[in-house]
């Protein structure tokens, strides 16, 4: 079990694409709590860090970018390994 373990950590540090993928995400994430902070509050009030809405839509904004690429990420895994019968 542990050789299997070690043996698809291997492959996937191996290769470029996880690598573009985390960046991807760490991008899309910043994109997206950049454009949602400043539509938090739409009047003239200042925000502040223990503003709980504040906290919701930037989590809840912010959320789906990673769930999307992981899926990208084990729907392209899952192909590779039957693409190339080592699955």
């Amino acid at each position: 079990m542990t050789a299997l373990l070690r043996a698809e950590l291997l492959k996937l540090g191996s290769t470029r694409l996880p690598i573009w993928l985390f960046l991807g995400t760490l991008a899309m994430v910043a994109v997206t709590v950049a454009l949602s902070v400043p539509q938090v509050d739409a009047q003239d009030v200042p925000l502040t860090l223990d503003d709980p809405r504040l906290l919701g839509v930037v989590v809840g904004e912010s959320l789906g970018v990673p769930q999307v690429l992981a899926v990208l990420l084990g729907v392209l895994v899952s192909t590779q390994e039957h693409r190339y019968g080592t699955a």
